[in-house]
């Protein structure tokens, strides 16, 4: 129903079997649940029409069982002004975590987006035709597009460990014009990555770019170096100043940003779970753990 604050007397697994479409003028307060808090399983969640939306602290796990070629959360046409603070979304059929079609003022943050299932395996797509800010989130153990971006875009302060065969950050990758901040991110490859992170740029993705860190070898060190431009794959013009998009009022550096994901990503309140667990283990092992 729209126009509610949701809360939970109990906690646990809500399985579900069809897609659950969430309504307008909606806040779903994940930390209101007692015990371990909430997942959400089965299958996925659509924000596609809803509008005025904050969710926070809540576990989206699509699995198997969910609809063959759809994402375990959509957030598409006509989508506007909706925040995600500490969500966990993992199992995805389709992409994880995907922002297309005329989406605008969407925020992302201190989130996790993980192991996208087999054969397809994607973090998400994150091209609609309004903005999107992309804040202190861990991609992690995705074969490809962590995300795959185009349009405006601000995307700082992100960790991304173990993508495969498809690279981490999309830059593009096909016509359309792209505005895009990335700032202070850490790039780490594990034992599946075997590609730079940045690839499939295009002409049209016109970034601004400063102190991203990429470590390519995966030794169990934390030793990445500054991401030169030649490394930005295909893009052939550089912005020399941010886009005006609203800042964080705390920016970190790429070495905080990772120390920070580590902690804190994820719905981690009032503990994480056994699954953002196993992933924090791979992300600390720094090239040792880590499986698409």
């Amino acid at each position: 129903q729209p126009n509610r604050i949701v809360v939970f007397e109990v906690g646990g697994v809500i399985n579900i079997d069809t897609r659950i479409v969430v309504q307008p003028n909606i806040t779903i307060a994940g930390q209101t649940a007692p015990g371990d808090g909430i997942v959400i399983y089965g299958n996925g969640l659509s924000f596609t029409i809803a509008h005025n939306s904050i969710v926070r602290y809540l576990r989206m796990r699509m699995g198997t069982g969910g609809d063959a070629g759809k994402d375990a959360v959509t957030i598409t046409d006509n989508a506007n002004l909706q925040i995600y603070d500490h969500v966990s979304v993992s199992w995805g059929r389709d992409e994880n975590f995907s922002i297309t079609g005329s989406a605008d003022s969407i925020t992302v943050q201190n989130s996790i987006i993980a192991q996208g299932l087999q054969t397809h395996s994607c973090g998400g797509l994150v091209e609609p035709s309004g903005a999107v800010s992309m804040y202190r989130n861990l991609y992690i153990d995705n074969n490809t597009r962590n995300p795959k971006v185009k349009g405006i875009n601000q995307y700082v302060n992100n960790v991304v460990y173990n993508w495969g065969v498809g690279g981490a950050y999309i830059m593009g990758g096909s016509a359309g014009n792209s505005y895009v901040n990335i700032i202070n991110n850490y790039y780490i490859s594990g034992p599946s990555s075997n590609i730079s992170a940045f690839t499939r740029g295009t002409p049209t993705f016109v970034p601004y770019v400063k102190g991203n860190f990429y470590d390519s070898i995966p030794n169990g060190v934390l030793d990445g170096g500054a991401v030169p431009r030649s490394a930005y794959e295909g893009v052939t013009t550089f912005r020399n100043t941010p886009y005006p998009y609203p800042m964080p009022q705390q920016l970190l550096t790429a070495r905080q940003s990772y120390d920070h994901v580590l902690r804190h990503a994820g719905a981690n309140y009032p503990r994480r779970d056994q699954v953002d667990s196993f992933l924090g283990k791979g992300l600390c092992s720094l090239g040792a753990l880590g499986a698409l």
